[in-house]
């Protein structure tokens, strides 16, 4: 009995300095009419998808895109080159939309 707990004492131990440290980064504030965000593959960057009054836009780390009649969210991602990259609809049409972070 007294074995088994040593080793749960030392497996604890162990355990608590293995443990992942965590790091907190306040970015910015949810927007009213947030509907979707992605972040980019390491994190650096936010884009949220606003709906406000009828027309769509994108925010990145906050500074909000121009603004649509829609973005479809399905296509809403950061790539590898590190931009943001949309489609969205304007007068009835779709545009690719590409933004720098």
């Amino acid at each position: 009995m007294k074995h088994r707990i040593v080793m749960m004492v030392v497996c604890l131990l162990a355990f608590s300095l293995t443990a992942c440290t965590q790091q907190e980064q306040r970015i910015g504030s949810i927007p009213s009419g947030a509907q979707d965000f992605v972040s980019s593959s390491v994190g650096c960057h936010m884009a949220i998808i606003v709906e406000h009054q009828g027309k769509w836009h994108v925010e990145i780390d906050g500074r909000p895109g121009p603004e649509y009649d829609g973005i479809v969210k399905g296509d809403f991602t950061f790539h590898a080159d590190g931009n943001l990259k949309y489609l969205a609809i304007k007068n009835d049409e779709f545009y690719r939309i590409t933004l720098e972070p």
